[in-house]
This record gives structure tokens, C-alpha cells and sequence, in this order.
């Protein structure tokens, strides 16, 4: 949807936009509860601008929520523009009654500068500011006894701190009088009212925010007021608003979302970087073989500061020493992409293996991708994985995913440890696989942001803890699964309105591309190699902190094992795989202080809501856990 209103222009056609109607409002209508909510001391402020006034007073505090923290010390009166938005459903093309609608993501850009009646009452405001009156109303008053009909010039400054997109006012050292001070520059408060989101009542309860950023000041960053919101019939009502600077010439469009966006584009742009950076560094090592190692190289310790200061070997084994923000990374990894020489890699990939190819096409003809992450141990160098597997892998011209030394049985692991204590017994050295998955549910941005964290830390050159996760496992990480509804923003589905994650049991090929391929792809890794763990990353509305939704591996009642030999043994199998689902659980809490294990999730009844996930096949004696790691949703920091 693109419209102009008035001077600005609301624009959501573009990668993971949404927004379906805006109009424009003179006051919004009071809230339902509108008596509870006034008692809450941080909602004075809004309630009262949200009521016919046209005009505010704003000075430092309301813009609070910029980096720097004084813009300026004088009051300056912003014009208030009130705004109605409703959001596009999922799958809004078709018929279906889908209701999924809480994500919004939209740009507002002012196309030309307001026109104010307000103008030369600079000697009056000069006594309110003499007399400490720094009464709203009293400013307000003012303003509107200087109604001559005089139109509100913008004269644009000549230095403006484009990193926090705020105009300071300048006069050039020109001092000028009372009676010919006019007012030159305003600013706008926008007022958004979204009218038609699904309840979220306990997240903002919990202090959750739209969020905003700039095309000229790219970081996004939560508003600087508590929004309004309240839940009206069906629907759930959201009113927050933000404060732009006046009008320039620079085109500045103000990007505005439920939480901070992860588009398709942002996951195609980050692969292409990595690829890029991964393929020079062994382009670069391939090129050495006669010198120096080049992870001792001096120019690769440059480009590589942040190990450097973090990993010295006598800090080498500090826990704290090894925490690395992942933001760090990916903003590197991007930073200069056009102008840094290609034939440099910008961080170290010693004994890394990293592969990515595209699995299959979705059904808007999207990339389904695929990244294998691991170390070069165990690796069989002449062998590769079946391309050949029939509508899998669409691209030929991509590198091909070697073989490793892999592990077939699930439950090798116990029986190497039965083995070590036997005389003579040599240790083997096989890997595992450990599939990684996220992104089936496109509103749950978090799970894209926990993946790049799991994708930085493999990939830390001198992170011990890494480096044995790679030497142990095969990681196998498709970071969206739902790259149509990704880039269309739908909160919960696919185009077709399908919830791709209730499809595991029958997948389409047809309706299901990227479900059927994953599908797909695991039984195959299912005849070549044991997989430890499948684990799906979710974000939750209702629960807070870390958890896991695991599986229920126990099909009969405990007391009825024993009636018969072949279920004795069934027992052991889900006894031991039951046991790995819990251990699993119980470690992330030991490792993680948010991880709540009282929120984890193993029973039957819990498993009936999951039935279409990927079924255990005991002829093979191949498991797969599914483990779904779920954040809440207001959580969209890197991790």
C-alpha cells in the first residue's frame, strides 16, 4: 500500500511491509477504559494530546529517545498529526477468514513542509520562559493569540547532526529582536492509532514498544513514551507517537514497526556477505600453503581486533573474555561491502567448514536456504552429498556439500561409553548432525535474530567452546522457513494462509515447498548419519524467558511395557531418548539464567498440538528430537 495524506506520504510496499488503510483524524476517540488507564501517572502526557489539541510545546524531554540527550533548551511548538492505521491480515488476498494481523511495518516520509498560523509571539514566550511558566496550556494559549493567518516559512539550516536526524536551530550569530523574531522551523508529533491487532495485552504490559528508525539514522530504537493500548471488541488498540524534526530536502523517510524487522532481504544480504568473506579467506589460505599460517598472520589479527582483545591466551579460558556481541559481527561482515577489496577476507575461518545452497524454491520462487557450518575433522574430501535428490537443490552451479565421518546410530554415543572402559578399545571419532531451523512463523522476529547469534558463535575462530561443538557435530541451519510470508508481512502464515508449521505430517509440494523440502532433506540425512537434535526456534506471546516445547517419546503407559519382550526393548529406546530431551532442557538452564525449565514442556497432551513434526523412525533406529526453543516476542536483541 502506498497513499499521500495531507503532506505525508505512507508507504508499505517493500520487503516484509505491511499495512492495508490509513486515515487521517482530527482527535482520537477516548479509550473504553479510558478512566483506568488515567490513573497510570506515565500516561498523562499522551492522553491529554490525543484529545483535539493541535498544537504542543515540546523541549528536550520529549526527545528523550535520541542518543544525544539535549537537543535544545528553548520550547518549540510541533504540530500534532493524528493517524488511523489498520494492518493487512495474512493472506488478505484470498478469501479465507485468517485473522492473524498483529505486525505492522510501514514508512512515513514528509513530502513538503506544514503551513502554521502561529508567528511573532517570540516576546510573550520570551516572558513565560523569564517567569519559569512552563505551563503546556499557557504556551498553547499564546500560540493561538497570534492567529493573523501568516504562513509558517521553513528556512533549512546549514548544519544539521544527521546522526540523531535532529535540526538544531542556529541563528548565525545574528541576534535578532522580539518584535521581528518569527518562527521559521517546526517540528510534528506523529500519532499513530493501530485498530485491528491481535491481543497482546501481556507483552505491552510488560513494557513492550513499536519501534522506529530513519533512512538517514539507520538504528532502530524503541519510542520515548509509553504507548496507549487496550483491547476494543475483537480487536487490540495500539496509540504511541513519535517526534520528527522539521521539514528539509534530504527526503528522510521514518520507518515504523510492532518490533524490530528481519526481512528476507536483511537474510540474503547477510548469507552473500558471509559467503563472500568465507570464500576469500580460503582463497587467500590456498594461496599461502608456502607461508606463514595465516591465522598468526598479522594483517588477519587487524581485521580480526575484536578476537584479539578478547583472546589472549592467558584470557583464552575467561568465560567472560569469550562473550561477543553477534551484532558486532554481522555489522562488520556488512559494513563497506562496496568499497572493501573482495580479495580480503574480514575474519578468520581456520579449520571452518562452511557451505550454504539454496534447497529448494518456495512457491513465490524464494530461496529456501541451507547452511552447513562445521570443522574440517572427520571430512571425506572426494565425497559429497546426493544433489541428485529429485526436486531438491535447483541450483547446479552451486558448490556441493561434502560427506563427513558421520555416525549412524543414535544410540553410538552411549555405547562408546560402554566401550572406553574396555581394554584395548579405540576411541572413534564420528560426528553427528544437529538440525537448526526458525522462521516458520514470520511475526516471530526473534527466532531470526537467536539464529544469527548461533551462526556467529560457530564460526569464532579462537572461541574454544565452538571450536568443540564443530569438531563434534554437523550443524544443518535453515534460517527462515517461511520466506513468502517473511517478505509479504504475515504474522503467522504463508501466501496461501497456510500455518507451515502444522503441515509435517503431509506436506504439498505443491502448497508446502519449503516443509516438504526440509522434509525431505532430514530423511535423507536420516540414512547417512545420526540427528542428535532438531531444533526449531520459536517466539511467544504469552510466556516469558527461554524454553523448550520437547518431545513425548513415551507411546504406551509405563505399566504396560513390560507385558511383552519387543516392548521391553521399545522401553530402552524411548527411556534413553526421553532422557537426551530432558538433559538437553536441563542444560540450557544451567548454561543459561533465563532458560525457565519450569516452562519447558514434555508431556502427551503438549505433543497432540505437534503431531505433524517429523516422526521418529525406529526400523533405523535414527531419532530426531525436535526441541522448539521459544523467546518472547519482545525480546529482539541479538543473543
Amino acid at each position: 500500500m502506498k497513499i499521500t495524506i495531507d503532506n505525508f506520504i505512507f508507504d508499505s510496499d517493500f520487503d516484509n511491509g505491511n499495512l492495508r488503510e490509513v486515515i487521517e483524524v482530527e482527535e482520537f476517540q477516548p479509550l473504553v477504559n479510558d478512566s483506568k488507564i488515567a490513573k497510570k501517572y506515565v500516561f498523562q502526557e499522551i492522553l491529554n494530546s490525543i484529545k483535539g489539541i493541535k498544537e504542543r510545546a515540546i523541549n528536550s524531554q520529549d526527545t528523550s529517545g535520541y542518543t544525544k540527550k539535549e537537543i535544545f533548551n528553548e520550547y518549540e511548538v510541533a504540530y500534532i498529526k493524528r493517524f488511523c492505521l489498520w494492518t493487512k491480515p495474512d493472506a488478505n488476498n484470498l478469501s479465507s477468514n485468517i485473522k492473524n494481523r498483529s505486525w505492522f511495518y510501514f514508512s512515513v516520509k514528509e513530502c513538503k513542509p506544514l503551513h502554521s498560523n502561529i508567528i511573532n509571539y517570540s516576546s510573550e514566550l520570551k516572558k513565560c520562559r523569564d517567569n519559569k511558566d512552563n505551563n503546556l496550556l499557557n504556551v498553547l494559549k499564546l500560540s493561538k493569540s497570534f492567529n493573523n493567518n501568516n504562513s509558517l516559512s521553513h528556512e533549512k539550516d546549514s548544519k544539521r547532526d544527521f546522526d540523531f536526524d535532529i535540526l538544531d536551530r542556529k541563528d548565525n550569530g545574528n541576534e535578532l529582536k522580539d518584535d521581528e523574531e518569527t518562527i521559521n522551523v517546526h517540528w510534528t508529533v506523529l500519532q499513530f492509532r493501530v485498530m485491528n491487532l491481535n491481543n497482546a495485552s501481556r507483552l505491552f504490559n510488560a513494557g513492550m514498544r513499536p519501534v522506529w528508525c530513519s533512512s538517514v539514522n539507520k538504528k532502530w530504537r524503541s519510542v520515548s513514551k509509553p504507548p496507549l493500548f487496550e483491547k476494543v471488541g475483537n480487536d487490540f488498540q495500539v496509540t504511541f507517537e513519535v517526534i520528527i524534526p522539521p521539514y528539509t530536502n534530504e527526503n528522510i523517510t521514518y520507518y515504523f514497526a510492532y518490533s524490530i524487522p528481519y526481512s528476507y532481504s536483511d537474510l540474503q544480504h547477510k548469507i552473500l556477505a558471509l559467503k563472500t568473506d568465507y570464500l576469500s579467506y580460503i582463497r587467500n589460505q590456498n594461496n599461502s600453503n608456502n607461508k606463514k599460517d595465516l591465522c598468526n598472520d598479522s594483517n588477519i589479527k587487524e581485521k580480526n581486533s575484536y578476537i584479539k582483545n578478547n583472546f589472549s591466551p592467558k584470557n583464552l579460558f575467561n568465560k567472560k573474555s569469550l562473550m561477543i556481541n553477534p551484532k558486532y559481527f554481522w555489522d562488520r561482515l556488512l559494513e563497506n561491502k562496496n568499497n572493501n577489496n573482495t580479495n580480503q577476507s574480514k575474519f578468520s575461518y581456520n579449520d571452518i567448514y562452511f557451505n550454504h545452497r539454496v534447497l529448494i524454491s518456495s512457491y513465490d520462487k524464494l530461496n529456501l536456504d541451507l547452511i552447513t557450518i562445521s570443522s574440517t575433522k572427520d571430512i571425506i574430501m572426494d565425497k559429497y552429498e546426493n544433489s541428485n535428490i529429485p526436486k531438491l537443490f535447483p541450483l547446479q552451479n552451486e558448490k556441493k556439500i561434502h560427506m563427513f565421518n558421520y555416525c549412524n546410530s543414535y544410540f553410538s554415543s552411549s555405547d562408546n561409553i560402554i566401550n572406553k572402559k574396555r581394554k584395548g578399545s579405540k576411541k572413534e571419532s564420528k560426528k553427528k548432525i544437529i538440525f537448526i531451523s526458525a522462521r516458520v512463523h514470520p511475526g516471530e522476529v526473534v527466532s531470526s535474530y537467536i539464529v544469527d547469534g548461533i551462526i556467529e558463535f560457530l564460526l569464532r575462530d579462537n572461541d574454544i567452546r565452538s571450536k568443540m561443538l564443530r569438531d563434534k557435530y554437523v550443524f544443518k541451519i535453515v534460517p527462515m522457513l517461511n520466506p513468502d510470508g517473511v517478505k509479504n508481512g504475515n504474522y503467522r502464515t504463508d501466501l496461501k494462509g497456510f500455518n507451515l508449521n502444522r503441515v509435517y505430517k503431509n506436506p504439498n509440494i505443491k502448497f508446502h515447498p519449503t516443509i516438504w523440502a526440509v522434509k525431505k532433506y532430514i530423511s535423507y540425512l536420516s540414512s547417512i548419519a545420526s540427528i542428535e537434535y532438531y531444533i526449531d526456534f520459536h517466539g511467544h506471546a504469552n510466556k516469558f524467558g527461554y524454553f523448550t516445547f520437547g518431545n513425548h517419546f513415551f507411546k504406551y503407559p509405563l505399566n504396560n511395557y513390560g507385558e511383552k519382550l519387543e516392548l521391553s526393548s521399545r522401553f530402552l529406546y524411548d527411556f534413553i531418548a526421553q532422557t537426551k530431551s530432558y538433559a538437553f532442557a536441563k542444560l540450557c538452564s544451567i548454561n543459561n539464567k533465563h532458560f525457565s525449565l519450569l516452562n519447558c514442556d514434555f508431556s502427551n497432551k503438549n505433543m497432540d498440538f505437534y503431531r505433524s513434526k517429523i516422526q521418529i523412525n525406529y526400523n533405523n533406529n535414527n531419532y530426531n528430537n525436535n526441541n522448539n526453543n521459544n523467546n518472547n516476542n519482545n525480546n529482539n536483541n541479538n543473543n
